[in-house]
């Protein structure tokens, strides 16, 4: 994996092409001009859970091009206006990178850690703010896996960013949310919050095992175990300990889904 400083650099699509090259000739047998098609077929790469959502697989579109040879570049020109006008052809309007990931739902920087939820004056309170946090909570959800992963040190930072704003946002605009929501997310935030602090930073964070206290966090044995040949290491492999020695219930999912609203939270309050 290559780091960007202080990014990795991780692939996002694959493409694999098939092109064709069709001479041109003239009246005397001569290549004047050759048509290339290229057809390809992409592939989302499932580096984190984050990945758009949809089909992995797609197809694009052929891409025909005229090349010039030697010689010949009113040929080539002739040719490209021709097959321009061939019913059904248009010009490309995209390179095949922002082809590809538009093909599988995705764009070019389309991660943003920014807050750009679409409120609008008109909108009820509780509606803006129910979009803040859901917007704040998809930054948190694409930025899980990277942290789980070891992946690089940004993922961290951008879910504990995502985590503080939550919680500012619960405790500044919670009033116009059921007093129920307020008090179970709050907590929620509040542990996800205190597993990620600055003293820990450098480790990798374990889900809560179920029956933990409320008021748990990292548990104390993992303390000072970061070291090793990743700085997260002796962390991750005490987080497993500990997930094992209090598995799960039954049915319960593997991580937190803050999604879902919690029994008896649904009406006001």
């Amino acid at each position: 994996m290559v780091l960007a400083s202080p990014r990795a650099l991780l692939p996002v699509v694959k493409a694999v092409s098939t092109v064709s090259v069709t001479r041109l000739l003239n009246a005397d047998g001569k290549t004047v001009a050759r048509l290339v098609a290229d057809h390809s077929t992409v592939t989302a790469v499932a580096v984190t859970a984050a990945a758009a959502p949809g089909d992995t697989t797609a197809e694009l579109p052929w891409r025909l091009s005229i090349t010039e040879v030697r010689g010949y570049p009113g040929r080539a020109r002739k040719a490209a206006v021709l097959l321009a006008g061939v019913p059904g052809v248009s010009q490309a309007t995209h390179n095949v990178l922002t082809a590809a990931l538009n093909a599988l739902g995705r764009h070019p920087a389309d991660y943003s850690s920014s807050v750009d939820a679409e409120i609008t004056a008109q909108m009820p309170a509780s509606v803006a703010v129910a979009r803040l946090l859901l917007r704040l909570l998809d930054t948190l959800e694409q930025n899980v896996d990277g942290v789980l992963r070891d992946i690089d040190t940004e993922f961290l930072h951008d879910l504990r960013v995502a985590v503080r704003r939550t919680r500012s946002a619960v405790k500044l605009l919670g009033g116009v949310l059921p007093a129920s929501l307020v008090a179970h997310y709050g907590a929620e935030f509040k542990w996800l919050g205190d597993l990620t602090t600055p003293t820990l930073s450098r480790s990798a964070p374990s889900w809560r095992p179920a029956g933990r206290a409320s008021s748990g966090g990292w548990p104390r044995r993992c303390a000072g175990r970061g070291s090793g040949p990743s700085p997260t290491t002796g962390a991750r492999r005490c987080s497993r300990s500990v997930t094992r020695a209090a598995p799960a219930r039954a049915g319960s999912p593997p991580r937190p889904n803050w999604r879902s609203v919690p029994p008896g939270a649904r009406s006001g309050g």
